[in-house]
């Protein structure tokens, strides 16, 4: 869901030049969705980067219903873009 949710950000940074308040409230209450599951993941022992990037590509390509091999790549790019972002407010909190 923080994927598609990048993805309309784009889509609205395409249409207008910017990312609309209603974009922006979602994307950070996923991420803030996220970073708590995140969280208590890593607390204990698992690898959530791994499960993430596992989850989120075939979550995206089912709901897409299938994928050639470019959307594929676009799935890619957002879940990566996902979990690096999430990765990088982790970080910045335990500093």
């Amino acid at each position: 869901m923080a994927a598609s949710a990048i993805a309309a950000g784009v889509r609205d940074y395409a249409s207008n030049g910017r990312m609309t308040v209603a974009t922006k409230v979602r994307v950070a209450d996923l991420f803030g969705e996220l970073y708590e599951v995140r969280s208590l993941m890593v607390s204990n022992n698992w690898d959530f980067d791994a499960i993430a990037h596992q989850l989120g590509r075939e979550t995206l390509i089912e709901l897409c219903g299938g994928a050639s091999d470019g959307e594929r790549a676009i799935v890619d790019e957002l879940v990566n873009a996902v979990v690096l972002t999430l990765r990088k407010v982790a970080r910045s909190q335990t500093n």
